[in-house]
């Protein structure tokens, strides 16, 4: 069925509330996480084992980002919870070419679990603008797992949960994991008979 007529049906546009309102709660975390930049919910505890630093404000100063991506991070931790449209003026990405570098800056962002959508305020005409705030400042994430390892496990238990099948590779291009770390959680999974591994696929076990 064509997108025209199934993208505003009662349920997608209860996602689409979804995605601003639920972080601002504490109940998802909300962006753009997946590979190909598409849009992810991540409960507080799958967070809290996915978040690869240290859970403050000012953590993302260790992350893998662009300078237009650390430029709203910088702005985020001075400023607070922005809208988009606002963020767009402050680090100087207006227009249609500032448009698009701002877009790819936020999936950067959303990769790295940096920022979290957060709502939504009214900026002028036209859409709602989507607020976005630090991830570690609207999420609790200071007492978590300290085994990086550990949490690992898990997400990869939760990953492979739901799938027919999957491999090494899939896992760490989701997550953005190293091929390494993905490995190693899955073989734990099969050492410990939750997974099985045929022909190079990871299966349910158990």
């Amino acid at each position: 069925m064509p997108l025209s007529e199934t993208a505003w049906r009662p349920d997608a546009q209860r996602v689409w509330g979804w995605k601003d309102e639920l972080p601002r709660k504490g109940l998802a975390w909300s962006g753009r996480l997946l590979s190909g930049g598409r849009a992810s919910f991540l409960a507080p505890d799958m967070l809290a084992d996915c978040y690869p630093r240290a859970g403050q404000p000012d953590d993302f100063r260790q992350a893998p980002l662009g300078e237009e991506a650390r430029r709203i991070a910088e702005t985020l931790l001075s400023s607070g919870p922005l809208p988009t449209a606002v963020l767009r003026q402050a680090v100087g990405l207006q227009g249609r070419r500032g448009g698009v570098r701002f877009s790819a800056a936020v999936v950067q962002l959303g990769r790295t679990l940096v920022c979290t959508s957060f709502g939504t305020e009214q900026v002028g005409a036209g859409w709602p603008s989507v607020v976005l705030e630090l991830t570690a400042r609207a999420f609790d994430l200071g007492g978590r797992e300290p085994d990086e390892a550990a949490r690992r496990l898990r997400v990869a238990r939760r990953f492979l949960d739901p799938m027919l099948e999957t491999s090494v590779r899939e896992l760490a291009i989701v997550f953005g994991w190293p091929p390494a770390a993905a490995h190693a959680a899955l073989d734990a999974l099969v050492d410990c008979g939750e997974a099985v591994l045929e022909a190079g696929a990871y299966r349910p076990g158990g």
